[in-house]
């Protein structure tokens, strides 16, 4: 029977305990292993056994603490976001929702940040105060803001550095702005400072004084919504007559003519017209005017008293042109080309921006592919879009109104078979 001490003493290890050491470090980093799954909740892991788990063992070992040491150093995952920035990020969120309450009853954005937390009354409409108190940002320092008119303000933090433009800067959305005019639910449970709450005055005579702005405040808010009623009415009912139209429309291509010299004649006719005498007409604020066609002069004609020239000349397709003179100088020119076929529609509008209840008027123009005006009639019909109505509707021009039931901006388009239809955004403009 063979001893196996014996032989183990007769023929020894060659490793000299180095398997021994193997093991033991393979068993001390499937502990390792055990207590980093045991903290992070992670997945059962694997019993170790011999061969190729071992190094399984190793490598999941290695991956583990690599990704905590990429963890620890802020690399390979996002930086969580610092409770400074999300306080930051909230103040300027309120801010700028307060800011647009306050232009929702006022009709413009307060001129600073102290204006949403008075208790004074600063402008008309206003039914605040729209916040508590004006908070500095977490560093200490005032929030910026800055007033543009009508369009949304600048409101932003500075951040940890203090510095303007740099790239810790917290900013505002302008979205937020508007946001009052979007969703308008909160208005139903908004009510003036004086009716929050209980109201603790020192003496009969203040609780007087208190009982009867409440009253006052109480009766012109009747009296207001009431008048503004009634003139909604009256407004949402009168009509447009086709004369006050043709009127508008005419005040708007007097506001686009050359204040020199302006062609009120077209120089498109048909093909049979060619070589036949046709009538000019011009206005001018200078003496006298010079025609010209295709470069050739077709003479000077003296200023009317209207304020017009006059000329009957040969019709030559081509180019028309009118140079006027004031004291023998020239002053300006004007010039209309023969058209080709219409292709697309232009919307003229007579005002840039509408406010509540206003009423805006549009005409239209049809070009050819190269911009030329094509004179003639054309059947087009006018569509609006947004808070408003279309009055009156003639010979290629609209009368349209602002109903003001938000600040949306109207979309005015004009089609017409076989053109390119064409359209305009007119913005609300707040009432000053």
């Amino acid at each position: 029977m063979v001893d196996v001490n014996e032989m183990r003493k007769k023929f020894p290890v060659k490793d000299g305990g180095k398997r021994h050491r193997k093991n033991a470090a393979i068993k001390r980093i499937a502990r390792e292993y055990e207590m980093k799954k045991a903290e992070l909740n992670g997945l059962k892991a694997p019993a170790a056994r011999r061969g190729v788990v071992y190094y399984a063992v190793i490598g999941l070992g290695l991956l583990l603490v690599a990704s905590l040491v990429m963890s620890a150093t802020g690399k390979g995952t996002k930086a969580p976001k610092s409770k400074a920035k999300i306080q930051a990020t909230k103040s300027l969120q309120a801010l700028a929702i307060a800011s647009g309450r306050f232009r929702y009853h006022t009709g413009e954005y307060p001129d600073t940040l102290e204006d949403l937390a008075s208790l004074k009354v600063p402008k008309a409409g206003w039914n605040g105060p729209y916040i508590r108190k004006v908070v500095k940002d977490p560093w200490g320092r005032d929030y910026v803001y800055v007033k543009r008119g009508a369009n949304p303000p600048t409101l932003y933090c500075k951040g940890a550095d203090g510095k303007g433009g740099t790239d810790d800067d917290l900013v505002a959305p302008a979205a937020l702005f508007g946001e009052p005019f979007r969703d308008t639910s909160w208005t139903k449970e908004w009510v003036p400072y004086l009716l929050r709450g209980v109201i603790v005055v020192r003496d009969e005579a203040e609780k007087k004084s208190v009982t009867s702005q409440v009253s006052n405040y109480l009766a012109a808010t009747s009296m207001k919504a009431k008048e503004e009623a009634e003139e909604r009415k009256r407004f949402l009912g009168r009509e447009i007559t086709p004369a006050e139209l043709a009127s508008a429309v005419e005040a708007i291509r007097k506001a686009r003519r050359n204040e020199t010299v302006a062609i009120l004649s077209g120089w498109t006719y048909p093909d049979e017209k060619e070589g036949t005498d046709v009538a000019v007409v011009a206005e001018t604020s200078g003496d006298e005017v010079e025609l010209f066609v295709n470069g050739e002069t077709r003479g000077r004609a003296v200023r009317e008293d209207d304020g017009k020239c006059i000329w009957m000349t040969e019709y030559e397709p081509g180019e028309l042109k009118a140079i006027a003179f004031k004291g023998g100088h020239p002053i300006g020119e004007d010039a209309v080309k023969t058209a080709f076929a219409p292709e697309r529609i232009v919307v003229l509008p007579s005002s840039e921006a509408l406010g509540d209840m206003e009423t805006g008027y549009a005409t239209v123009d049809v070009l050819d592919s190269y911009g030329v005006s094509v004179p003639g009639s054309f059947d087009v019909e006018f569509a609006l879009e947004g808070p408003g109505e279309i009055v009156l509707s003639r010979k290629g021009a609209v009368a349209f109104r602002r109903t003001g039931a938000s600040a949306d901006p109207l979309v005015l388009k004009a089609s017409a078979g076989g053109l390119r239809p064409g359209s305009i955004s007119i913005p609300w403009r707040i009432a000053e």
